[in-house]
């Protein structure tokens, strides 16, 4: 649990020093705007108002967020835009929503790689380490430095190449080999010192510090986190207080001193409080637990640990979920709960073998080992062609003596061969005419064969091109029904649809009605995909319209019984004899924006609604719609919910959670696209939308699209 805490935030100063640019009063930076045409200033300008807000107001952030990346994209501004996908990445890395982070960390990478921009490639590198150390990915995250640290090198930018080796020390004493880190922090010391760049010098003596308290080298380790504390006081860079304070309380612990591990604990947790600092908080929480645990406090000790891994869940920050699970565990036994005390250790179980290892250990030695390896082979190459040209014209002389003699045996050996050679031949021509009248004969029927079967693809490719044009033709069809984006943002302004059939027409469909004063909507998912689904999505819809615009329908659960007798009678369901099995699963609403409320019936399908960040599910019937021979129609519930200016609505398919993909090759899950909504909140639903579509491409890789896909969204 100890070593867990060691380890904070991987890169916390490329975060904000890497971006390079003091960060001035908004009034100030508003002032620079009025009197200018120049869109790249104006872009530039919002960039650096929302840095100004960055850890301090999500809100106003976002805000010249938007601005920024709305002008860029407008004017084409690839440079600010590529920095506002950053500090929109940033944002969300410490806000805890890495997923998110990555995202826009991918799309400044993207822009950086088209305009060559090498100084802001390496941070791009950098900021997506940090994200897979955090997975505990510790292959990808060396990977991406070792990509950083080249680059660096090669353009001759200290700064940045001390970013990286201090990034690298990081991840040497996560891995439990503190004399490497310390090796590390030493070379971006020199480097940073040769620059006299003080915030990164306060970073490289803390981790140093770290790295000397992971040996038990007290006093070195207290000495180094002390030079770093003062270099952070003149700086004022409050924000790091937490970080240098933590550290040293880790050092007094490990001596035994727990007072004086209590109160530096403490203060660093108030201080990353102060700042908003998540992961520094999880740290801090876990540090309290710890300390208290050791000082016989078990309740503080389980308040604390509790606290720490809840909140490490909400970032995703897996290493140190393991930690909290464990000592939760320990704690829980203390007190002789041994039934908690076997359900936080079976969850600690369950996650350790997708962390850190021995084994990933080896790997980040060999990947060193490799790299270094490259660069000595690259100075023997040098070394050997210096010596290959000094000695080259005694080489010339001897290589043209050697030739003129090698010629004139090779002209001695070519006549003597082309001799032997025509003898053979002659010999070898008559065979091969006997030979020759032998294979006339089977091509001769080798032909006819080759007509046979050309003719019989051309047939069998006639007949699947007018398949395929027949199936593209019923697309448009399927697509013609469906209600246009116009229509869909009349009644809904912030909404989304995200559709991806998994073939060329689809088994889901959504569907959008204006009835008098009721706006409805719908999921639905019918039985199979391709072809057999597509054509029931066609008689879904047309029972559905049937159901509202003929009979007058607008509550969702009688419209529902509507299209399950409808859906019955249609495919003759209740016929003796009968063995369709067909129906729908489907998510109904009805929203009255008079009064504020959403009604909602479903079949499978839940309705999910986003508040504050926090989800409610109100569970659809477990039946479908259609029924068989032997089975009665059961009425389906009506449920109503008054909804709140700010609430997003979520209806959908199973496509999307049943995807498989990921490392593992598993289904993407609920639970998970639970987790990407909440988090993704402060975005419109237009970028929602884009986000949902980013994730489930990366997810599925190279794996086959499983299922139809469809998620509607709407935010009242």
């Amino acid at each position: 649990m100890k070593r867990l805490f060691l380890f904070f935030f991987i890169l916390c100063s490329s975060v904000f020093s890497a971006d390079g640019q003091a960060p001035l009063q908004p009034d100030s930076l508003l002032k620079q705007i009025h009197g200018t045409r120049n869109d790249t200033i104006i872009a530039a300008t919002f960039n650096r108002i929302a840095y100004f807000y960055l850890k301090s107001d999500n809100d106003s952030a976002n805000k010249y967020l938007s601005k920024g990346r709305n002008l860029a994209v407008k004017k084409d501004l690839k440079k600010e835009l590529s920095y506002n996908y950053t500090l929109t990445g940033n944002m969300n890395y410490w806000n805890g929503h890495t997923d998110t982070a990555e995202f826009y960390y991918l799309k400044a990478l993207a822009i950086d790689k088209a305009t060559k921009d090498s100084n802001t490639l390496v941070d791009d590198y950098i900021h997506l380490s940090r994200i897979w150390s955090t997975r505990a990915n510790i292959d990808k995250a060396v990977q991406y430095l070792f990509t950083a640290r080249e680059i660096a090198q090669k353009i001759k930018n200290k700064e940045q190449e001390a970013d990286c080796l201090f990034t690298l020390a990081v991840l040497y004493d996560r891995q439990d080999i503190p004399l490497k880190a310390i090796e590390f922090c030493k070379n971006a010391i020199e480097l940073q010192q040769q620059i006299k760049d003080s915030a990164g010098l306060a970073y490289s003596y803390h981790r140093m510090g770290l790295a000397y308290e992971g040996i038990k080298k007290h006093e070195e380790a207290l000495k180094y986190l002390q030079i770093s504390f003062e270099i952070r006081k003149k700086l004022k860079a409050v924000a790091q207080y937490g970080a240098s304070l933590n550290g040293i309380g880790l050092v007094y612990m490990d001596k035994g001193e727990y007072q004086k591990a209590l109160k530096n604990f403490y203060d660093a947790y108030k201080y990353w409080s102060e700042a908003h600092d998540k992961e520094g908080i999880v740290i801090a929480t876990g540090n309290l637990g710890e300390i208290s645990l050791k000082m016989g406090d078990l309740d503080n000790a389980l308040k604390y640990l509790l606290e720490s891994y809840r909140l490490s869940e909400e970032i995703h920050a897996l290493s140190f979920q393991k930690g909290s699970l464990r000592a939760i565990a320990n704690v829980y036994y203390k007190q002789g709960k041994y039934k908690e005390a076997y359900e936080y250790f079976n969850r600690y179980s369950d996650l350790k073998d997708s962390l850190f290892s021995d084994e990933n250990a080896d790997r980040v030695a060999q990947m060193q080992s490799k790299y270094e390896s490259e660069q000595k082979e690259q100075r023997i190459k040098f070394l050997v062609k210096e010596t290959e040209l000094q000695q080259s014209e005694n080489a010339k002389k001897k290589l043209i003596i050697n030739g003129i003699s090698i010629a004139a045996a090779l002209l001695l050996g070519l006549i003597f061969m082309s001799f032997r050679n025509i003898r053979q031949k002659q010999k070898a021509n008559l065979a091969l005419q006997s030979a020759y009248l032998q294979i006339e004969n089977k091509n001769e029927r080798l032909l006819e064969v080759y007509k046979e079967l050309e003719q019989n693809r051309d047939e069998v490719a006639d007949k699947n091109k007018e398949i395929t044009d027949s199936i593209k033709y019923a697309k448009r069809l399927q697509e013609a029904i469906l209600p246009s984006n116009d229509f869909i943002k009349k009644l809904f302004r912030e909404s989304f649809v995200l559709y991806k059939p998994k073939d060329i027409v689809s088994g889901d469909f959504y569907w959008f009605e204006d009835w008098g004063n009721k706006k409805l909507f719908a999921a639905v998912d019918c039985t199979g995909h391709g072809v057999p689904g597509a054509f029931m999505s066609i008689v879904a819809y047309n029972q559905l319209n049937q159901a509202v615009n003929e009979s007058g329908l607008s509550k969702p659960n009688l419209i529902l019984n509507a299209l399950n007798k409808g859906i019955t009678k249609a495919l003759k369901q209740t016929a003796e004899g009968s063995n369709i099995k067909d129906g729908m699963d489907i998510a109904l609403c009805s929203y009255d924006e008079k009064t504020g409320i959403l009604e909602y019936a479903g079949a499978y399908n839940s309705l999910w609604i986003i508040r504050d960040e926090k989800l409610i599910e109100i569970k659809a019937d477990k039946k479908p719609i259609g029924v068989f021979l032997g089975e009665e129609l059961q009425p389906f519930h009506n449920n109503e919910i008054k909804v709140e200016k700010g609430d997003s609505i979520y209806v959908f398919t199973d496509g999307y959670a049943d995807q498989f993909g990921g490392s593992k090759g598993k289904k993407f899950k609920y639970k998970s696209l639970q987790q990407l909504l909440i988090q993704n909140q402060h975005l419109t639903m237009e970028s929602q939308k884009e986000l949902l579509e980013a994730t489930i491409e990366s997810w599925r890789g190279q794996l086959e699209q499983v299922d139809d896909i469809l998620i509607i969204g709407i935010k009242i």
